[in-house]
């Protein structure tokens, strides 16, 4: 990685911690900043998890859902999310539509869930 990549990649993961930082308030957030909040599901795949996130333009929003009632989680077919999103203000409004898919593409990273 050069000197540039590496810059770029702190701005990247700056923005992303701003990000989360500014919404924090959020259960999708929240449960990013501690994935112990809720039993992780298995998806169809059989890969187990507890966020899936999607992106549509500038937002940035959950597959998987806490449900408010049960405190389960449950995942959403892309539309279902997105409406979810919008009706309930579980979603993050990224600047560009490009940093909504670095932030979706990258949080696991910043958060040291993956290499």
């Amino acid at each position: 990685m050069d000197v540039f990549q590496y810059l770029e990649q702190k701005d990247l993961e700056k923005r992303i911690r701003e990000l989360m930082t500014y919404n924090s308030h959020k259960n999708f957030v929240q449960r990013l900043l501690d994935p112990n909040m809720a039993k992780p599901i298995t998806l169809d795949d059989g890969v187990v998890g507890t966020h899936l996130m999607a992106t549509s333009g500038n937002y940035i929003y959950p597959q998987i859902i806490q449900d408010r009632n049960t405190g389960e989680l449950r995942r959403l077919m892309p539309r279902d999310a997105y409406e979810y999103a919008i009706k309930t203000g579980e979603y993050i409004k990224a600047k560009t539509p490009q940093e909504a898919d670095m932030f979706s593409k990258g949080y696991k990273r910043v958060l040291g869930w993956e290499k």
